[in-house]
């Protein structure tokens, strides 16, 4: 489910407001605080947003990395081909994949994938081609950059 709802962390040493999905629960399993949770990209790493896309799946894919981690490696050993990379800051990185994420899911645009055909996860950060252009979607990830606090600097 891609529905977010309005939620705080269980955890006493932050307690910060978040919006997790069901599906980002279920998947990740280490908690749904993005601030906290026992895994990902902390506020102020080195961090980028990228796209991706899957031919063969008719598929696009957003997606945060830690700079210098082996993520878009990852997808790209399974078929994903990287479209663009956006250095920012972990936090910034996290509000732009957010945004992108909320268009779709506002859209009600269908994931481009099934969790068995990412064996690296992250199937809740794709879209169907077949239902927004690979044009529609780089633009939505330019609007997202553009409308995004500038915490980097």
């Amino acid at each position: 489910m891609k529905e977010r709802w309005l939620s705080r962390c269980l955890n006493p040493g932050c307690r910060r407001e978040i919006e997790p999905t069901f599906d980002s629960i279920k998947h990740a399993g280490t908690g749904a605080c993005v601030y906290c949770g026992g895994y990902g990209i902390k506020a102020d790493d080195d961090a980028l947003v990228y796209l991706m896309v899957h031919q063969r799946l008719d598929a696009a894919k957003i997606g945060i990395a830690k700079a210098g981690s082996r993520r878009i490696e990852l997808h790209r050993s399974t078929g994903w081909t990287l479209v663009t990379t956006v250095s920012m800051r972990g936090t910034r990185a996290r509000f732009v994949e957010g945004q992108v994420l909320k268009l779709w899911s506002s859209l009600a645009l269908p994931y481009g994938v099934r969790a068995e055909d990412m064996p690296y996860a992250g199937y809740t950060e794709t879209v169907s081609l077949a239902a927004r252009s690979l044009h529609e979607v780089e633009q939505d990830l330019e609007q997202a950059l553009i409308y995004s606090p500038d915490s980097d600097g």
